[in-house]
């Protein structure tokens, strides 16, 4: 996926695929913000994204870096200088992976102080105000999908995970990031609306839905709490 190979690759298999398949989208695993493509450290290599590709982004943070965040999809396109005239961001995996501490750094050996086994609420109001950031542009995140989904807490190899389970249905547990996203899915919109006058320090969205006349406004403070 990350090969050194991947730079060269993609556009062969993007072009001969696509004119084979043009009814299916096909996803680039790689993108280097602030160079318009995606990026291999190591061979030190970017990739140019096709018009027409979606950019598969991963996310594993503090809830504080989705706040600080919020805005990264109003101007993308510029920021990051893509060039192409159709381009899409699918938000493939991301959640909350520990509570913040003040260096900001992600610890993933998992240090119990800083890693709870299950969501919180603090960790659906990060992954909420990311998705509400992702709402308000609609033309560019195309797809999202927190992640990981399910854990059998008698086997499992990472935390934390949106569904907890065993072979007992009734110790299934939907953990708050579950009910943060079962909103969002319940209550979308087709079009994003603009929200005039001095909203800060909100976070927020409004969408209608054209089918039903729907008007959704979503809006969250951003309180973290430990």
């Amino acid at each position: 996926m990350f090969s050194c190979t991947y730079v060269y690759r993609f556009p062969y298999l993007y072009s001969a695929l696509t004119k084979a398949y043009p009814q299916i989208t096909f996803i680039s695993t790689q993108f280097n913000q602030n160079s318009g493509g995606g990026y291999n450290k190591n061979c030190k290599q970017t990739v140019d994204i096709p018009n027409g590709a979606v950019t598969d982004l991963h996310n594993y943070q503090e809830a504080s870096w989705y706040l600080n965040n919020f805005a990264q999809f109003d101007n993308f396109k510029s920021d990051n200088n893509v060039t192409a005239d159709k381009f899409e961001l699918g938000l493939m995996e991301y959640s909350v992976f520990q509570l913040d501490n003040s260096n900001g750094y992600v610890n993933y050996s998992d240090p119990p102080e800083l890693h709870p086994h299950y969501p919180r609420m603090t960790y659906a109001l990060g992954e909420g105000v990311y998705l509400l950031g992702a709402e308000r542009n609609p033309d560019v995140v195309t797809l999202s999908a927190y992640a990981p989904g399910f854990e059998n807490r008698n086997s499992f190899a990472w935390t934390p995970n949106m569904i907890s389970f065993t072979a007992a249905a009734n110790e299934t547990v939907l953990s708050t990031s579950y009910w943060q996203q079962w909103l969002f899915a319940n209550f979308r919109g087709t079009q994003s609306v603009p929200i005039e006058g001095d909203v800060n320090p909100l976070y927020y969205v409004a969408t209608v839905n054209n089918s039903t006349g729907s008007l959704y406004v979503k809006v969250s403070f951003g309180l973290l709490l430990r």
